[in-house]
């Protein structure tokens, strides 16, 4: 397989831009690390209330 040098800084690129997402990385290292990957800020409940959906 031949990876075109091009794809591959176009992509590369691309990736800086990604701390622009407007999910904020920052402003969470003062929040616990279990509440960020398993809620997010689409889903800000507490964790009692994700185990009662999730039994």
């Amino acid at each position: 397989m031949i990876f075109d040098e091009s794809r591959v800084k176009s992509q590369l690129s691309t990736v800086p831009p990604c701390t622009q997402s407007p999910i904020p990385i920052t402003p969470y290292p003062q929040s616990p690390l279990p509440l960020i990957p398993r809620g997010g800020p689409e889903f800000p409940s507490p964790p009692l209330q994700q185990n009662r959906l999730l039994l």
